[in-house]
């Protein structure tokens, strides 16, 4: 998969999210599946950890994360789970969480992944923030998985109808490294 797709302005949503000003903090893929020769059910996890700091953006703004490119291989795909936690030297939070399972749950991750975007919250650009991103999936056949790509950006303005999770407000919340999946 090539997840320099999500930053080639193709991705209607993305694009108009992130405007001609934003500043691309980091872009990937996440993904995982079942062994080739493995039988009955497995669950692998990818993990990213992506470092916001005044080195790698512009000006404060909207944290906000696109997903694009979502690919589902074989039939197995029972249940995929994205989390993404953020930290920052006070405090820390849970601030996206999508759960998809079931018969539907590679077709919707799917959707998830199709040029969709989540506010992360506003960064003030006065503290780094780390934010660590989960992809869960289980499947019950072998060469059966989801992928998909994704692409943070520091947005000077965000889209007002985006979904928007504001962490400045939670500061007695705290980050505990064994939440950490």
């Amino acid at each position: 998969m090539n997840h320099r797709n999500c930053a080639a302005r193709s991705n209607s949503a993305i694009a108009t999210s992130f405007g001609a000003d934003a500043t691309i903090v980091s872009l990937g893929e996440v993904g995982g599946g079942h062994a080739t020769s493995g039988t009955g059910i497995e669950t692998s996890d990818a993990t990213q950890d992506i470092h916001v700091g005044l080195a790698n953006t512009v000006k404060p703004g909207g944290l906000v994360l696109g997903l694009c490119g979502g690919q589902t291989v074989g039939s197995g795909v029972t249940d995929v789970g994205l989390s993404v936690y953020l930290r920052t030297p006070d405090y820390g939070a849970l601030v996206l969480t999508l759960n998809f399972a079931g018969p539907d749950a590679a077709a919707e991750a799917q959707a998830a992944f199709t040029d969709q975007t989540y506010n992360l919250g506003d960064w003030l650009g006065t503290v780094p923030a780390e934010f660590t991103m989960t992809l869960s999936v289980t499947t019950d056949q072998a060469n059966s998985g989801f992928y998909g790509n994704f692409i943070v950006g520091n947005v000077p303005s965000v889209d007002a109808g985006a979904q928007r999770f504001d962490f400045h407000k939670f500061p007695a919340l705290t980050w505990h490294e064994s939440q950490h999946f």
